[in-house]
C-alpha cells in the first residue's frame, strides 16, 4: 500500500506509475490525480504543446516514418480490427466530418479524384463492363434512374460526346448552359414555345462550335424542322413554326 501525496488517499501499489527515481520506484501521486493534473496542463497549455509537437515531427520526420511504418506492419490484423471496430462505433461521426472536410476542400477533392480516375481509367472501365454484363437488368435500371435525375447534365454530355466525336471546338459546362436557357426563359429560341432541347445555332456537323454562345434552348418540333441545316432562314422558319401552332 502506498499514499498518495496529493489526493492523501491510501491506495494499492497498482494504482501508481512506475519511476526508477524514487526510493519505491513508484510516483508519488496516484494515477487518477497524474490524469487531473495532465488533463488541466493540456488545456492550459494548448498552443504550446501544438507547436512542440509539430517541431519534433519536422526535426524527426523520416525517424516517425519508419517507426510508424515498422509497427503498423508487426502489428497489422491488431490495428485492422481496431480500426473497424472505431468506425463501426463512430460511422455517423466519421461521416460529418469527412462530409464538412470535403466541402471545405473541394478544389481538393476535384483534383484527387482526377488523379485517381486518369490513373485507374482501365481498371474503371473493365470493373463497368463486367458489371453491366454480370447485373444487365440492373445497370439498365440504374441508368434510367439516373438519367431521369439529371436531364440537363445528360443533355450537355451528349452533346459533349458529339462535339469530340466530330472535333467540334469548344466545350460547355451544365451552368453555361443553363445560363443560355434562363437567358431565354426556357423557351425555344425560335418559336417561343416550352424548350425541350439544346440546339446547336450552327451544326456540329457544319464547322460549328461547342462554345455555349452557340448553343440555345429550342422545343421538338423546331429541332426537328431545322436539323442539321446551314445557312438557316430563321426568319422564315419563325413564321413557319408560328403558323402550324
Amino acid at each position: 500500500m502506498k499514499r498518495c501525496s496529493k489526493c492523501g488517499q491510501l491506495k494499492s501499489v497498482a494504482e501508481f506509475h512506475r519511476q526508477k527515481s524514487t526510493r519505491d520506484g513508484l510516483r508519488g501521486w496516484c494515477k487518477p490525480c497524474v490524469a487531473v493534473y495532465d488533463k488541466d496542463y493540456r488545456a492550459k497549455n494548448r498552443d504550446r504543446l501544438a507547436d512542440g509537437k509539430k517541431a519534433y515531427y519536422r526535426t524527426n520526420k523520416k525517424k516517425i516514418r519508419a517507426y510508424k511504418k515498422k509497427y503498423r506492419a508487426a502489428n497489422r490484423d491488431k490495428l485492422r480490427v481496431a480500426s473497424k471496430k472505431y468506425h463501426e462505433s463512430n460511422r455517423e461521426k466519421i461521416q460529418t466530418k469527412v462530409g464538412e472536410w470535403q466541402a471545405e476542400n473541394v478544389d481538393r477533392v476535384n483534383g484527387y479524384k482526377r488523379k485517381y480516375a486518369e490513373a485507374h481509367r482501365s481498371d474503371k472501365r473493365a470493373y463497368n463492363r463486367a458489371y453491366r454484363e454480370t447485373f444487365p437488368d440492373r445497370s439498365a435500371e440504374q441508368q434510367r434512374q439516373y438519367a431521369q435525375a439529371n436531364k440537363e447534365k445528360r443533355r450537355v454530355w451528349y452533346n459533349n460526346y458529339r462535339a469530340r466525336a466530330i472535333e467540334a471546338a469548344g466545350f460547355a459546362t451544365p451552368e453555361q448552359i443553363q445560363a443560355r436557357w434562363d437567358y431565354y426563359g426556357g423557351k425555344c429560341y425560335i418559336c417561343g414555345a416550352e424548350a425541350e432541347a439544346t440546339d446547336h445555332v450552327k451544326p456540329l456537323g457544319k464547322g460549328g462550335a461547342q462554345w455555349p454562345c452557340n448553343q440555345r434552348p429550342i422545343c421538338n418540333k423546331c429541332n426537328s424542322m431545322k436539323g442539321a441545316k446551314w445557312p438557316y432562314d430563321f426568319s422564315a422558319e419563325v413564321n413557319g413554326a408560328l403558323g402550324r401552332r
